[in-house]
């Protein structure tokens, strides 16, 4: 018995054909008018007249929002709305002036008021004999006079464990000297608080 090989491929097939190259398409020949370039194109047809008007339109409607937002910028510089912080704080300065010339101390924070500054260092409070064990957080609160002296009927001291040493604090405070503080320009009573940790 014999066996006989299984027959190739490339008796069964035919034989590929050459690939041909791609060839590119053929476009048809230019006008004879744009080859002599006798062809250009005209002037065009004037747009519709409610097409012009359509940016005009959005122009305005920009600029009128911008307008008011420009005009309401320049009147708050000379006006302040009520109920807008700028009106609130006019009203305490006012309020603040008023107090001043009536006589009335008016508090050295207040919104119009202009602190008194000292013309002395501020007291350092330490080692009170008798009391050098003891820490306590001292609020001083006193009158600043037109003249700048500390008016001493209005001196008080307080805080936490601050009574050991009220006497001195209160003594040392009222020897203190101030440039006066001022409303408008104007000397005031002024009421003033310091604050400090004993001992220092």
């Amino acid at each position: 018995m014999t066996l006989t090989s299984a027959p190739s491929l490339a008796t069964l097939a035919p034989p590929l054909a050459k690939p041909v190259p791609l060839q590119p398409p053929v476009l048809p020949p230019a006008p004879a008018a744009l080859r002599d370039g006798g062809a250009a194109l005209g002037p065009l047809p004037a747009a519709p007249w409610s097409v012009r008007q359509k940016p005009r339109r959005f122009v305005l409607a920009g600029m009128i929002p911008l307008g008011i937002a420009v005009f309401l910028t320049l009147v708050s510089q000379f006006f302040d709305w009520q109920g807008t912080p700028g009106a609130a704080l006019a009203e305490a300065r006012k309020a603040s002036s008023v107090t001043a010339k009536s006589g009335q101390p008016v508090w050295y924070l207040a919104p119009g008021v202009t602190a008194p500054v000292p013309l002395t260092p501020w007291p350092t409070i330490r080692n009170v004999p008798g009391y050098t064990n003891i820490t306590a957080d001292v609020v001083v609160r006193f009158l600043v006079t037109t003249d700048g002296a500390v008016d001493r009927t209005g001196l008080t001291v307080s805080g936490n464990g601050s009574g050991p040493v009220r006497n001195v604090t209160g003594l040392m405070y009222s020897k203190m000297k101030f440039k006066p503080g001022r409303v408008g320009g104007t000397p005031a009573m002024v009421v003033m608080e310091h604050r400090f940790h004993y001992p220092m």
